[in-house]
């Protein structure tokens, strides 16, 4: 039931009175004068919970869009960043995928290398077998061949350098073609000129035997 508060317009009492919606709205006599009574209107006692309703609410409400752009910006800033951070990974690994690439690379390349230096040291059967076969055999060296050498004096000083075995390989391979001119003068004038260049003649491997 409400409650309403009066007071007298003569003595000013004030005094509250419990009355239904449907009574009648009659005013009240004063209770200690029985003079004419005024109502009288207090303040809503109704409490507002939640946002909305105050002045605080829209101020915060016009500052929120600011606060979370900041917070947005903010939040592509760490995303820049990642992707930045994940940028320069890839290229520290793609740096080390290079130069672990090229280090094969190299390995392949030394590889390779040491291989053809195998290649070289390594002397076919066959070659081997005719190598060791000219060895063993008796050998004039021609007059004629150390003469054409002896003419070219930086030649004949590399010549005598040079291993018994090669010398005699050398120009008994020259001998050889003794039947042939053309071929007998292409191989001893090769042969002068390699010398004079202090360059050995032969095959991969045969100069283990000189």
């Amino acid at each position: 039931m409400p409650t309403y508060e009066y007071e007298c317009e003569k003595c000013a009492c004030r005094f509250e009175l419990k009355r239904r919606f449907g009574e009648d709205a009659k005013s009240p006599r004063c209770p200690k004068c029985r003079g004419k009574v005024r109502q009288l209107f207090s303040p809503s006692a109704i409490l507002f919970k939640g946002s909305g309703f105050y002045v605080t609410d829209s101020r915060s409400n016009r500052n929120r869009p600011s606060e979370e752009g900041r917070a947005d910006k903010a939040e592509g800033g760490k995303k820049e960043e990642t992707k930045a951070d994940k940028v320069q990974v890839g290229k520290k690994e793609e740096g080390k995928a290079d130069k672990a690439e090229g280090d094969r690379k190299e390995e392949a390349k030394a590889d390779k290398v040491e291989g053809g230096k195998k290649e070289e040291g390594s002397l076919h059967p066959s070659m081997k077998e005719s190598v060791e076969k000219v060895l063993r055999t008796e050998f004039a060296f021609p007059p004629d061949i150390l003469r054409v050498i002896k003419e070219n004096k930086k030649a004949w000083e590399n010549y005598l350098n040079f291993s018994s075995a090669y010398r005699r390989i050398r120009v008994a391979y020259i001998n050889g073609a003794r039947n042939r001119p053309d071929e007998f003068k292409k191989r001893l004038n090769n042969f002068i000129k390699k010398t004079e260049n202090n360059k050995l003649i032969g095959f991969g491997g045969i100069e283990k035997y000189y």
